[in-house]
């Protein structure tokens, strides 16, 4: 839950607040990184964006967090999966 941690903090809780936004930072990267990995092995398409897609997952993986968080169901929360994980079926090579 690293996404809701920590988002209202006194001013000298400064530091929490920007080791949080680090750690969401570096998972965006990490997703990034591995989408770039598949686009440069060919797992995805060429014309997919590594940076924009990474985006997305990245903010569905903290909205998803968030949801949890406030009792949504697991079933909406697996249909919401399946749903995004048609973007990345588009950007896959058959």
């Amino acid at each position: 839950m690293v996404v809701s941690a920590a988002t209202n903090c006194a001013t000298e809780n400064d530091g929490v607040l920007h080791w949080l936004a680090e750690r969401r930072l570096a998972r965006n990267a990490l997703i990034v990184e591995r989408l770039t990995k598949g686009v440069r092995d060919g797992d995805l398409r060429p014309d997919t964006d590594p940076e924009a897609l990474g985006d997305y997952y990245t903010t569905l993986l903290f909205g998803l967090s968030v949801q949890a968080r406030d009792g949504v169901s697991k079933e909406r929360l697996h249909d919401l999966v399946t749903v995004a994980m048609q973007a990345l079926d588009a950007k896959l090579i058959q």
